[in-house]
């Protein structure tokens, strides 16, 4: 859930935590509800209009803090989200986890190889930080999406 939050999430006190849920993201929206529940205790519930991709919200002002304080959220957007520390300290069953939800919402995969795009420095430097404690080596790459 940390992982696809970084990508498509945005939390604040009053509309409380929310993960965009596109349509090459559909299937997975089951799955993050049940990480909202597992996660808060709480569940989260569904927003779908036609003009917007669908969210994911869960409006609670403690979980809202909670999140923000816990992972160093408040006050961040799209540009200065970082990855918390602890996602590079936990086991690597975690480090997986945490990969697979980013890639979920920022990244794409063909042929042999992965992308992930950003727009966040600093989470492309830790998406680069985690992937080489599987010894994945690879630069990033500064441009615009049709570079």
């Amino acid at each position: 859930m940390l992982g696809f939050y970084l990508a498509e999430g945005s939390c604040s006190e009053r509309n409380g935590i929310r993960l965009s849920i596109g349509k090459g993201n559909q299937p997975f929206a089951e799955e993050m509800t049940k990480k909202f529940a597992s996660v808060f205790g709480l569940p989260a519930v569904t927003y779908s209009s036609p003009e917007r991709c669908t969210e994911l919200k869960l409006v609670n002002r403690v979980a809202a803090l909670a999140w923000q304080h816990v992972f160093g959220f408040a006050n961040a957007d799209s540009t200065t989200k970082q990855i918390p520390d602890l996602a590079f300290n936990v086991s690597e069953d975690l480090r997986v986890a945490f990969l697979r939800g980013y890639l979920l919402g920022d990244g794409t995969v063909c042929k042999n190889r992965i992308a992930f795009s950003t727009s966040s420095y600093d989470i492309a430097s830790g998406v680069v930080y985690a992937l080489s404690s599987f010894g994945v080596i690879r630069p990033c790459r500064n441009g615009s999406p049709t570079a």
